[in-house]
């Protein structure tokens, strides 16, 4: 038979590694080969052969090789030959040959592993009783903006939408529940958010700090004067400085030893720098050797005055004068004190009795005041007189031996009393007084009193305005002479980040931590109504954010208690954050779930029938809503609901567990994506009742990957409320998947028959989590526990992206199928990002580089997606190769993979379970963790696609 085995069928076994079965083992070529020698033998009586065409045309070699074989044969299949004969025999080969393509395709339709139409594999899966995943719809916690004072009832159905700035359509959601809004919950910060906490130390004993800038401060210089000032408690203590260096970062200052109660170490956020003083006016003079006269008093500073205590004249030197102020050289004397001008006499040499004396010459007695004599030191004295021979007094003097100056009050005769020159209106002042105006300058101001020996802080304590001056009081005693005031600083500045607080938002006491909820202390004096047990919140730090419940409140102190923990608040976790700091951390009250897709009006599904079985109703709209729903075999139901007579009947998974009087309906998914309804037939479920058009149904529309959405992309209402402000999306919407499709059903409805609807071993986690609606695959892997059984399940959601509320409700789900005390923590995958070097070596004058560079890039991105990516599978380079090499054009090819080292999609590096290497140091394989998964991200994977000539 030439090589051709005899044989009666035309199937044969597969061996194993094929996609798919291969049930014709030939083609055209070899039936019409296997056909020749068949009739051959037939046309062959007594060793001759009556048909000659059946001879082969070709020379048969006599130790033909398999290649040889294979040639003559394709040569003879399309050799020309003018016999109808053998014309008819080779169509009949032909026709044989579509037959088993048919056949074999047919086959394979018949075997969920090779089954490549949707409705075959459906069929397949459903006599496992697995259904086809319907299209997910996004869900997304959404924060609602109430107008300021505004409160009340915000009804379900509340829609808006996002812009792509691709301008394809908007993706429009809506609110799932009634939400009752208070402006006083649109935004809610924790106790001492805006207070940094980190030290500002007042150096004692080189009398500096060290005062960091946010900012660079224009026209500061050295020797600037100002005020540092500290918040203690519910005072604020000052301490005068000057600046004694200044750079972009920082101003250096020094000041004075630190005043009763002023801190060496403070918080940042309780100090503030004061600088540039535009107030600076020195004082008028006060103090107990003051007096206030009128202004025309005509005194002159040095003059030598007098007045009389009692009986007794006392005399001082006028040292100081300011319009109605005058500064004496002794104590003032009482107000109402009369006060003179003193005229004064020197001493000189005179000739006395023929001798030369030394005499301070005075007015007789009745041209002066007797008893106000006074030597240059303004001490008292009294005076001789000179006679002549009628014993008439000639002259008073005083031994110029003794007094070289002696003052005294004149007056013009003995019957006249000596004119006062003023009378004192106040004596002893203590109050600083100041001409002018005050300007802007009021009580509370602090204020530098510059001295002789430095400045010192203090604070306005009171000011009186009077018509041309006006008086200040402050704290300190201070005497006004030789004094300078500053204030009015022009320069206000605060620590580098002094309000910001990066402490965590959480307690860290070890009383209030756990694993499973976390303690926040809110900035609030009076807490609103509406936040009560049960409340959703969204907390959202400095790049991520999450949906809580509250669970508790403490009112006494000022706190709540919400569920889940917020990350590294657990009794296991750090007890520090980089996220959930104060300053970053902003509580939003006002949130309600919400779902892609909107309402549409009633419309009519159709008549019932109580004749018939299970009634079935098409309801051929595209698109149509699914909301997550645990006690659904894929985690989510369609969003439909049915009225029949104003009664409304409920959605179920499957009718078999319905009793005969339940209005249960079922919902299943047709391959154009509309959906097939199903009622019961009064054993499992209830018939529908006879009427016309008696069957509505109320719909939304809306789903798929198309609402899987970054944070803070919905923003705009479709129709304005009276209680909405605006909108905010913190948290990514997710859960959004197209319609399962047939990769997917292969590999989730055998395994569905394995879990049977009920989560025991690894491996029923990993199946049912995987036919979640919203999720491409998961992995369930188990984590030691001394207290119960604790399973890990990550997943990747649909989209990729951010699992956002997709792990909750895909935890929900699970719970709902698994043991109870089994504990489950749904975790987003972590991403191993896969760079890629390639150098392609291509026949350039059969194959353009440039296009066969492009094939093998998008060749690349879609070999090695996250889709086709599995959690926790080993990659190997030499995948690389098969993929590279196996795009037309590429004659062979030098591969390397992350050749940096490994990063998830933040840019942070990864640890990997193992990396394995070959002798040049190239990595060969990377065997990674349950939890993470290596695929190309078209955004962030570094592919480096090299194509040079390709020589013998």
């Amino acid at each position: 038979m030439n090589g051709l085995p005899d044989k009666k069928d035309l199937t044969r076994w597969n061996r194993s590694g094929l996609r798919r079965f291969r049930y014709v083992d030939g083609n055209a070529i070899i039936f019409l080969e296997t056909l020749r020698q068949a009739q051959r033998d037939s046309f062959t009586e007594s060793g001759k052969l009556q048909w000659q065409s059946l001879e082969t045309a070709i020379a048969q070699p006599s130790n033909e090789t398999a290649e040889q074989r294979q040639a003559r044969w394709l040569q003879q299949y399309h050799a020309e030959r003018r016999d109808y004969a053998w014309e008819i025999l080779r169509s009949y080969a032909r026709a044989v040959h579509i037959l088993g393509e048919y056949l074999d395709a047919y086959a394979n339709e018949t075997f969920i592993r090779t089954a490549t139409q949707w409705r075959h594999v459906r069929r397949l899966v459903n006599m496992l009783d697995y259904h086809p995943a319907p299209p997910a719809s996004a869900q997304t916690p959404i924060v609602i903006m109430a107008k300021d004072g505004k409160s009340g009832t915000l009804t379900a159905g509340f829609t808006f939408k996002n812009a792509p700035e691709d301008g394809s359509k908007p993706s429009v959601f809506e609110t799932l529940n009634d939400l009752d809004v208070d402006s006083r919950m649109n935004e809610i910060r924790v106790l001492d958010w805006n207070k940094s906490q980190i030290d500002f130390v007042y150096n004692d004993s080189t009398r500096s700090a060290v005062f960091p800038l946010s900012a660079p401060v224009e026209d500061i210089s050295v020797g600037t004067p100002g005020m540092l000032l500290v918040d203690v408690g519910t005072q604020t203590k000052g301490l005068a400085v000057k600046v004694t260096g200044v750079s972009n970062q920082q101003v250096i200052l020094q000041g004075e030893n630190r005043p009763a109660g002023f801190p060496q170490v403070s918080k940042r956020h309780q100090v503030r720098l004061l600088l540039k003083p535009d107030f600076k006016q020195s004082p008028r003079i006060s103090g107990d050797n003051v007096v206030i006269l009128k202004s025309d008093h005509g005194l002159s500073e040095n003059a030598v005055i007098a007045w009389k205590s009692g009986s007794t004249w006392i005399a001082a030197i006028v040292k100081e004068i300011q319009n109605d102020r005058v500064r004496l050289s002794r104590t003032a004397p009482v107000p109402g004190t009369a006060l003179y001008l003193t005229a004064f006499s020197d001493a000189r040499d005179m000739n006395v009795g023929g001798s030369s004396v030394r005499r301070v010459i005075l007015p007789l007695v009745d041209h002066r005041e007797q008893w106000g004599l006074f030597d240059e030191n303004l001490q008292k004295i009294n005076s001789y007189a000179t006679y002549n021979q009628d014993g008439q007094p000639v002259y008073t003097y005083k031994n110029g031996d003794y007094y070289d100056r002696v003052y005294f009050i004149p007056k013009d005769s003995a019957s006249v009393t000596a004119e006062a020159v003023a009378t004192v209106l106040e004596s002893k002042p203590q109050y600083m007084s100041f001409d002018g105006d005050p300007g802007m300058l009021s009580t509370g101001d602090w204020l530098i009193v510059q001295t002789g020996t430095g400045g010192r802080a203090a604070v306005v304590t009171a000011l009186v305005e009077n018509e041309h001056d006006y008086q200040l009081e402050f704290s300190g005693a201070f005497s006004a002479d030789g004094i300078m005031l500053f204030a009015q600083f022009e320069v206000e500045l605060r620590p580098s980040n002094y309000d910001v607080n990066e402490t965590p938002v959480f307690l860290i006491e070890p009383q209030h931590r756990s694993d499973n909820h976390s303690f926040l202390p809110l900035a609030l004096i009076q807490f609103p109504e509406l936040l009560s047990i049960g409340r959703k919140l969204i907390v959202e730090g400095k790049s991520s954010a999450m949906a809580v419940m509250v669970k508790d409140i403490d009112l006494l102190n000022k706190r709540v208690k919400i569920e889940p923990a917020i990350p590294g608040s657990e009794l296991t976790g750090s007890g520090v954050t980089n996220d959930y700091t104060r300053y970053y951390t902003k509580i939003y009250g006002n949130v309600v779930q919400s779902g892609h897709g909107e309402t549409r009006k009633e419309k009519i599904l159709g008549s019932g029938d109580a004749t018939r079985l299970n009634q079935q109703f098409d309801f051929d709209v595209e698109q149509i809503s699914f909301v997550a729903d645990p006690k659904f075999p894929n985690g989510v139901r369609s969003a439909i609901t049915i009225q029949i007579e104003n009664r409304t009947w409920q959605q179920v998974a499957t009718l078999n567990d319905s009793g005969p009087e339940d209005p249960h309906y079922a919902v299943r998914m047709k391959e154009d994506g509309t959906l097939q309804i199903e009622f019961g037939d009064g054993v499992h479920g209830r018939r529908l009742p006879t009427g016309s058009n008696n069957v509505r149904i109320i719909h939304r529309v809306g789903g798929g990957l198309s609402g899987n959405l970054a944070a803070n992309s919905l923003r705009k209402a479709v129709k304005p409320d009276p209680l909405v402000e605006a909108i905010y999306q913190p948290i990514p919407s997710s859960g959004g998947n197209d319609m399962e499709a047939v990769e997917s059903m292969r590999d989730n409805a055998p395994g569905s028959i394995l879990a049977l609807d009920r989560a025991v071993s690894l491996a029923d986690f990993s199946h049912l989590a995987a036919r979640y609606s919203g999720v491409w695959q998961a992995r369930a892997y188990q984590k030691s526990s001394v207290r119960k059984k604790h399973i890990e399940v990550a997943i990747v959601p649909a989209g990729g992206g951010k699992p956002g509320g997709l792990a909750d409700a895909v935890s929900a789900y699970l719970r709902n199928h698994a043991l109870p005390g089994v504990a489950i923590q749904v975790e987003p995958f972590e991403p191993v990002i896969l760079d890629v070097r390639v150098v392609i070596r291509v026949k350039a004058d059969e194959f353009d580089p440039d296009l066969v560079k492009e094939e093998v890039l998008q060749t690349l991105a879609a070999a090695f997606s996250l889709k086709n990516s599995r959690l926790g599978q080993p990659f190997y380079l030499s995948a690389v190769f098969k993929v590279v090499e196996g795009v037309t054009g590429v004659a062979n090819s030098q591969c390397e993979i992350n050749p940096d080292g490994f990063f998830d999609t933040d840019g942070n590096p990864v640890t990997t379970r193992l990396i394995t290497r070959g002798i040049d140091g190239a990595i060969k394989r990377v065997s990674v963790f349950d939890y993470q998964a290596v695929y190309i991200d078209r955004a962030l994977s570094v592919i480096d696609i090299t194509a040079q000539a390709f020589d013998l």
